[in-house]
């Protein structure tokens, strides 16, 4: 969860401050002999839900569709760098949906980021 709070206090520069720190972090994924690159789309899929829960009528479908572009970004570097690690490229990369800059702001400081 600090990958993803880090993440949101640097989305104005995110590709430029941030991305170096995702690509190695994925690096070091790829020596985990137990990890898998799955476990990176099961990772959105369960923190979409759980916020969902959480946040029950505060989770709206802009809301829902601005983290999901994030959490797409972050996974999406970090399966970069653990693609490059083991030399093997484990799937096509879709187009990501667009990451919410003021959304995904505006909710982490209203929730004081307790919640991320």
């Amino acid at each position: 969860m600090t990958v993803v709070k880090q993440a949101v206090e640097r989305l104005d520069s995110i590709e430029q401050s941030f991305c170096p720190v995702l690509l190695q972090l994925g690096a070091r994924h790829a020596r985990n002999s137990t990890f898998s690159v799955e476990h990176f789309r099961v990772f959105i899929q369960s923190m979409l839900f759980i916020w969902g829960a959480h946040l029950r009528e505060a989770w709206t479908p802009e809301m829902r569709e601005a983290w999901r572009g994030l959490l797409h970004y972050i996974m999406r570097r970090l399966q970069d760098g653990f693609d490059a690690s083991v030399g093997v490229w484990t799937s096509p990369h879709p187009r990501p949906p667009p990451i919410h800059i003021d959304l995904i702001k505006g909710q982490f400081r209203h929730q004081g980021n307790n919640h991320i």
